[in-house]
């Protein structure tokens, strides 16, 4: 598991991020979202070993990433107090869960970029 759980801060433009959220991904209705957002709630989670790009047409693993990356930079750039945590699991120690920051997190998509790079180029 590798879980980045993204959480807004409610102010007067919520109604702007959540059309920003709804662009990205409309699954949560917009009632649901402005309720996440209220409670202080995760508003989006965003699963690192998510494999459904493999059916997406001209998509790779590290796009998706950067889809999601661009996605949380455009609710900054709108004003939007954004909180990611990042679970990951650790063998023998359990869930680990950390903040992350738009330096962070790419750095974390890259990381996993070249992890995905070695793999592919290096089967055995």
């Amino acid at each position: 598991m590798n879980l980045i759980k993204v959480k807004i801060e409610k102010d007067d433009n919520t109604i702007k991020y959540i059309k920003i959220i709804r662009e990205y991904d409309n699954t949560v209705s917009i009632g649901e979202l402005k309720k996440k957002i209220d409670a202080n709630d995760t508003v989006i989670g965003f699963d690192l070993d998510n494999r459904d790009w493999i059916n997406m047409e001209n998509m790779t693993e590290y796009k998706l990433h950067r889809e999601f990356y661009s996605f949380i930079q455009t609710l900054i750039k709108n004003g939007a107090k954004v909180e990611m945590t990042y679970e990951y699991e650790v063998s023998g120690y359990g869930i680990q869960t950390e903040q992350l920051d738009m330096k962070s997190l790419d750095r974390l998509i890259k990381f996993n970029k070249e992890i995905w790079d070695e793999v592919e180029n290096n089967p055995d």
